[in-house]
This record gives C-alpha cells, sequence and structure tokens, in this order.
C-alpha cells in the first residue's frame, strides 16, 4: 500500500477536478479488484451519480457519491489513480475504468493487480474502519490520551506505531522518518517513554507526514535532515551526526536508525 502522503497528494490531484461530474459507464477489466460486491451492484450505486468529495482516512481514498455512499479504494503500493482524457486510451495495467457523461473518466492502475475497492454506504461495512484511531496527518490524537495509550503498552514504538488502531495511516518508512525526528529509537519499548519523549513524537507524526506532503512525497525535496533522503540516495550516514546508520529487523519489518541520534 502507498504511504499516507502519496496517497493524500492523489487526494489533492484529484479533487476539484473529478467532482460534480455524471457517471456515464463503468468498466470492470478485473474481477479481482471487487471486494464482496458485484459489477453490476456497483454499476447501478454509480451511474448517473457524481462524485461530490474526495476524502481520505489513514490510508484509505474515498471518492464520496451524494453524501450517501462513497467508493472506498485500498491501494496498493504500485496503485495509482489516473485521469483520462476524451477519446484517450486507459493507462496499460487499468483494473477499472470510470467515464464521465461529458467526456474522460478515471482508471484505477496497478500493474500488482493488489488493488481492491467497494462501495460504502456504511463505515460499518468496513469492519476495521471503526477501529481506527485518528489519523495521522489531520486526527492529532488528545495529548494525555496519547501518553496513556503508550504507556500501557509494552510493545516496541515502531510496531506499536504501525498499529491503525493508535492512529491511524502510518508506513514502515515514513515511520521511520518520524521517529528519527523525535530522536527515539523504533526498538524503544512505548511504555518505557517519557511524556517528555511521547509529546515529541506526538509532534514529530504531524510534522513528519505535513512536509512530506508538502515536498510531494519526493524525497529529493525533503530537507537535507531527513532519514528518507539519505536513504533514497543511498548513504549510510547519518544526515544530522554523520554516524552510522544501523540497520535492524524490528517485529519483522526492516527499520534503520541512527543509534546516536535515537535513544
Amino acid at each position: 500500500m502507498p504511504e499516507l502522503p502519496e496517497i493524500e497528494i492523489s487526494r489533492q490531484r484529484l479533487d476539484p477536478k473529478i467532482l460534480n461530474r455524471p457517471l456515464h459507464a463503468l468498466t470492470v477489466l478485473d474481477e479481482r479488484i471487487l471486494r464482496e460486491i458485484p459489477a453490476d451492484e456497483l454499476r447501478e450505486g454509480l451511474i448517473g451519480a457524481s462524485f461530490t468529495g474526495i476524502a481520505r482516512f489513514g490510508n484509505y481514498l474515498l471518492l464520496e457519491v451524494g453524501g450517501e455512499a462513497a467508493l472506498l479504494l485500498g491501494l496498493s503500493a504500485s496503485a495509482s489513480v489516473e485521469q483520462v482524457r476524451p477519446q484517450e486510451e486507459p493507462p496499460k495495467s487499468t483494473r477499472l475504468g470510470l467515464l464521465f457523461q461529458d467526456g474522460g473518466g478515471l482508471a484505477v492502475v496497478d500493474p500488482q493487480a493488489r488493488t481492491w475497492l467497494t462501495l460504502l454506504r456504511d463505515e460499518a461495512e468496513v469492519p476495521d474502519l471503526g477501529t481506527f484511531g485518528p489519523d495521522a496527518l489531520n486526527g492529532q490524537p488528545d495529548p494525555e490520551q496519547w501518553r496513556e495509550a503508550l504507556k500501557s503498552r509494552r510493545a516496541q514504538i515502531k510496531g506499536l506505531l504501525l498499529e491503525p488502531t493508535l492512529i491511524a495511516g502510518l508506513g514502515p518508512l515514513f515511520t521511520d522518518e518520524i521517529l528519527f525526528q523525535a530522536g527515539i529509537r523504533p526498538d524503544h519499548r512505548a511504555s518505557d517513554l517519557s511524556d517528555e519523549e511521547a509529546d515529541r513524537l506526538r509532534e514529530a507524526v504531524q510534522a513528519t507526514l505535513q512536509k512530506a506532503v508538502q515536498c510531494q512525497a519526493n524525497p529529493q525535496q525533503l530537507p537535507k535532515t531527513y532519514l528518507t533522503r539519505s536513504r533514497d540516495e543511498g548513504r549510510e550516514e547519518c544526515p544530522k551526526c554523520g554516524g552510522p546508520l544501523e540497520k535492524r529487523q524490528i517485529q519483522g519489518r526492516a527499520s534503520v536508525f541512527c543509534p546516536a541520534c535515537q535513544s
């Protein structure tokens, strides 16, 4: 799945170009993209309707339909939602196409064929969505509740941050960056964090993601003090202190950190 900054950028790019344009046709090119909804039912819910808003919650993209439903997309790491001009052929690896009445349309593209979508009429239809914590970019948790949530868990902090029940939308790459900016090791136990460290981490979550979105999730546009930029350049030294970076598997996830700058 793409990480939150990439999905937020997709949302911003599509909105408002696809809003309030009635849909004329829907083509399913790969039935595997449909989750618990037949193609005919999806057509019935979308044809003649218009997208009235585009939202994102965690790593889900939601194309709202008239305030009563939403096309919910779970994008794989290789997926994208592309605009298609009138008379233009859809991109290669298109799994589903939507055509607007005024011409042009949308293509859900995924070479890996791992993206899924469904028509959501109620949050309860997606079992996990109601259990998610606040959105990592737009829903900063209450400071006291955040400290208590961390103190109650003995899990290593990186693994805990990847649990959407705590905070929704964090992926492994930007979790490493958030911990680097907060000066906290990824294997630090959550219950051992001081209040000051917990507050620093809370602030780093939103600040790091905001910077990533501002930089279009392009590692080379991030500040030179960002770990993600150094990793993209293949460097093995810390961008802050110049010391060697350490690589380690933490709860089954490849992690990179600076043992000198993070404690």
